[in-house]
């Protein structure tokens, strides 16, 4: 897969496609999962810092390796690039909900959390989801590792690179659009717009390089109404930063109110750099996952459960 980076004819933009609604799908599912203790005009910067003390938590599989550790109030804050007073405002939130509680070394999830059943069948579809990603890479013939046949499969090495990857590219993306919420938004009206070539067997390849960029009539516009729905945010608040949007012309918006990200805005330095930034991620994940035995030769036997279906925006 290495090859792939300086390669011209790279299918970068498809394997940012994919990377983007692997990430869309954890942060939502993660949000609509905890609820309450994530409601606010900051719901999805308490979903990045969830997230982040589920990746250095006690996880529910038998082959972990990694002890457990607290993070600290102003290392969380640090990772994601927000204010100290900010950040442990969303974890005292996190706190008097009953998600995380503080240890002597900083903050931890509560160490009863992963051990619900709902939360076990979250973390257990986090692992699908990503394995479904190695599936479609493998899918359009994008080069993938020889299996390492020498090693058992790990699940919990496949849930701790979901989580890493959905933080580095989900942190890359808060500071790009200048918020949380803006970055979410902004790739869920991508997603929606292309999600009817992203995995289709003819028109993925089609459309997968750099210079190849969908056109316009290829896109589907979606309402906000059905984002907001999706995302589990107020509908007064997706509108707002879909105008945040449409004032740096990042996305146009159709008659009947409908969303569109057109074609040359897709060209954009800062979509193209997070596409190329998807595709050095993959080769970092390929290589990860390689070391826990993952089947790159039949992704289909490491599910847990079986394939997610993607996030519905119809």
């Amino acid at each position: 897969m290495f090859q792939l980076i300086r390669s011209p004819t790279a299918p970068t933009r498809l394997i940012g496609r994919l990377a983007a609604e692997m990430v869309l799908h954890i942060l939502v599912r993660t949000r609509h999962h905890f609820g309450g203790a994530l409601d606010g005009g900051s719901t999805y910067d308490r979903v990045a810092i969830v997230l982040m003390l589920l990746r250095y938590a006690r996880l529910p599989f038998p082959d972990q390796r990694d002890a457990p550790r607290a993070i600290s109030v102003s290392g969380i804050a640090a990772s994601m690039g927000m204010p100290f007073e900010t950040t442990r405002r969303h974890v005292g939130r996190l706190i008097d909900h009953g998600l995380a509680q503080r240890d002597s070394g900083g903050v931890v999830l509560c160490p009863d959390l992963c051990d619900r059943p709902d939360t076990m069948a979250l973390l257990r579809e986090f692992h699908d989801v990503m394995i479904g990603h190695i599936a479609d890479l493998a899918r359009f013939d994008i080069p993938l590792p020889i299996t390492r046949v020498d090693i058992d499969y790990r699940p919990v090495e496949t849930l701790i690179v979901l989580l890493d990857t959905t933080l580095f590219l989900f942190e890359r993306n808060r500071s790009l659009y200048g918020s949380a919420l803006t970055a979410v938004v902004g790739n869920a009206i991508i997603a929606a717009n292309v999600r009817h070539l992203t995995y289709d067997a003819d028109l993925a390849p089609r459309y997968a390089r750099l210079d190849t960029i969908p056109p316009d009539s290829l896109r589907v516009p979606v309402r906000v109404s059905r984002l907001a729905a999706v995302l589990g945010v107020p509908h007064s608040t997706v509108r707002r930063d879909v105008g945040r949007l449409v004032d740096r012309d990042l996305v146009s918006v159709e008659r009947g109110g409908r969303l569109v990200v057109r074609q040359q805005q897709l060209a954009s330095a800062m979509l193209t750099d997070n596409n190329r930034l998807a595709l050095l991620r993959a080769v970092q994940i390929v290589q990860r996952l390689k070391l826990g035995g993952c089947r790159f030769d039949r992704p289909d036997h490491c599910y847990l459960d079986g394939r997610r279906a993607p996030l519905s925006f119809d």
